[in-house]
């Protein structure tokens, strides 16, 4: 999905459930304020009258909100990793 693809890339966290979880926390916010916890690192959603909620996430977006990088940090961050592929792919032909 693009939304969710550029939603990442721009650093914020869409989290997908399937929908009888999504009922169920409609269910709870009919009483109060709800108030969850979105754990991206165990990819878990919790609330403490529930089960915790498991998600799906790409392991790449994943990394990248955690370190609190986009696209172009990371490869950055690889540089030195590229420019020894690059030579070895040089030195080859």
């Amino acid at each position: 999905d693009i939304f969710f693809n550029n939603s990442a890339k721009n650093g914020l966290l869409l989290v997908q459930l399937p929908e009888d979880h999504i009922n169920m926390l409609f269910d709870l916010s009919e009483d109060d304020l709800l108030h969850l916890a979105i754990d991206l690192e165990k990819q878990l959603v919790t609330h403490e009258k529930l089960d915790d909620m498991p998600f799906d996430y790409d392991p790449f977006a994943k990394h990248c909100l955690i370190n609190g990088m986009d696209q172009l940090d990371y490869m950055l961050s690889n540089m030195d990793k590229i420019d020894a592929y690059e030579a070895k792919k040089r030195n080859v032909v």
